[in-house]
């Protein structure tokens, strides 16, 4: 394994814990076919999850917008503030990482 060829990188005080440990970080080759399965099932799982969320999401809009003529306003505001904190949600998973790294210290 070629330890030494990354040693310079995580001997840095960033990664180190409140004892000066570093933490252990497994990594792969992207020649290994194991892990090549690993990242299309992942990438496979996670893009049909969004093209689930995506399609529901203009199927209910439209649904919504049919019958916007018997919902109040009241129901109308409410669902528009309902889809907003979902597209929230949606990418929450995209942005999570880039705050855990950002504040860490």
């Amino acid at each position: 394994m070629q330890v030494e060829k990354y040693f310079a990188i995580m001997n840095n005080e960033y990664w180190r814990d409140e004892e000066g440990k570093v933490p252990v970080f497994v990594a792969s080759e992207v020649s290994n076919p194991f892990m090549i399965l690993i990242v299309l099932c992942a990438t496979t799982m996670s893009s049909v999850s969004y093209v689930l969320i995506i399609t529901f999401n203009i199927k209910v809009w439209k649904k919504l917008r049919e019958s916007r003529h018997i919902m109040s306003a009241k129901t109308q505001q409410l669902q528009k503030q309902l889809t907003h904190v979902l597209i929230i949600q949606q990418h929450c998973p995209f942005w999570q990482p880039l705050y855990a790294v950002q504040f860490y210290e």
